[in-house]
C-alpha cells in the first residue's frame, strides 16, 4: 500500500473453478472480506448465525474477526470475485453504520449489471498513486452496494409477496412438482405467477424450486446418511436417477461422488 495509512487492499481477485477448505474449517480474518459470486451455488456459516444458501448474485460482506466459512456445491462451477481490506478509511463506513458489524448477505442481481463494477475495482498496482485509485474504486463499489440496500428495486409488497411465493415453493416440493400448487396459494394464475416472480427475483419458478431441491439435497448428503433414494423421495425428485441428473447438472458431481468427496 505504499505507506498511505488510510486504507489498505491486501488481496483481491477473481477465482473461477477453485479448490475450498473442508466444510468443518472455519476461519479468522483481520480485515473486513466481500465475496461476490456470479457464478455457482453454495453454502456461507459462521459462529453467530445458521448457514445462508448462496446463488449468482450472492454478496457476502464479512466484517473482522468474524470466524466464517463457505463452500460451494461445485467448486468445477463457482467463480467470484473477492476483496480483503482494512484502514482507517473502512473504520469510518463502519462507525456510520456503511459497513455491517456482521456478516451481511445481499442478493446483487442481475450479476450482468454487477459483475463489471466489482471487475472495475480490482486493483491496478502497488504504487502508492495506484494504491488510492483502487481504494477509491473499492469505495464506489460500497456505495453502490449502500445505495442498492438504501432504494430497493422493487415495492415492500412485492417483496412479502416474493417471500411468500418461495415459502409456498418450498412447502410444495413433494406434493405439486409442476408448481401449480404454489401459484393457486397465491391465487393467481400460473402464468401470472411465473411472469412476477422471474420479474420480482430474476430467476423463474422452476429454476429457483430446482436451486432449493439442490442446496437441500448437499445438505442431507453431507450432514446425513440418509441413502440417496430415499433423499430423492422427500424432495420430490421422480426417482433417484431424475436427482442424480438434475444434482450433476448443478454441481459437476454425482450425489454418489458429492457425498465421498465434501
Amino acid at each position: 500500500m505504499g505507506g498511505i495509512p488510510f486504507g489498505e487492499i491486501l488481496l483481491c481477485g477473481e477465482r473461477n473453478h477453485g479448490q475450498y477448505p473442508p466444510l468443518e474449517d472455519l476461519r479468522i480474518l483481520h480485515e473486513f472480506v466481500i465475496v461476490y459470486l456470479f457464478e455457482g451455488s453454495g453454502i456461507y456459516w459462521d459462529a453467530k448465525q445458521s448457514m445462508i444458501e448462496l446463488g449468482p448474485g450472492s454478496c457476502l460482506v464479512i466484517p473482522p474477526q468474524t470466524p466464517h466459512a463457505y463452500h460451494p456445491l461445485s467448486p468445477a462451477r463457482w467463480s467470484e470475485i473477492f476483496f480483503v481490506f482494512k484502514g482507517a478509511l473502512f473504520d469510518t463506513w463502519q462507525a456510520h453504520g456503511l459497513l455491517p458489524s456482521q456478516t451481511q448477505h445481499l442478493a446483487l442481481r442481475p450479476t450482468d449489471y454487477w459483475l463489471p463494477k466489482f471487475r472495475n475495482a480490482l486493483t491496478s498496482g502497488s504504487s502508492s498513486s495506484d494504491s488510492l485509485t483502487d481504494c477509491c474504486r473499492l469505495q464506489l463499489v460500497l456505495a453502490d452496494i449502500n445505495n442498492f440496500i438504501g432504494q430497493s428495486r422493487y415495492p415492500e409488497e412485492d417483496l412479502v409477496w416474493l417471500e411468500q411465493a418461495k415459502y409456498w415453493i418450498e412447502t410444495s416440493l413433494v406434493t405439486n412438482p409442476s408448481l401449480a400448487e404454489p401459484a393457486a396459494r397465491m391465487r393467481v394464475s400460473y402464468d401470472h405467477f411465473r411472469k412476477r416472480f422471474k420479474k420480482t427475483s430474476g430467476i423463474s419458478p422452476s429454476a429457483y424450486r430446482t436451486q432449493v431441491q439442490i442446496n437441500q439435497a448437499s445438505k442431507l448428503l453431507l450432514q446425513t446418511r440418509i441413502p440417496i433414494g430415499r433423499i430423492a423421495e422427500q424432495l420430490g425428485f421422480c426417482d433417484v436417477f431424475h436427482l442424480s441428473k438434475r444434482f450433476k447438472q448443478s454441481t459437476g458431481f454425482s450425489p454418489q461422488q458429492y457425498r465421498k468427496r465434501f
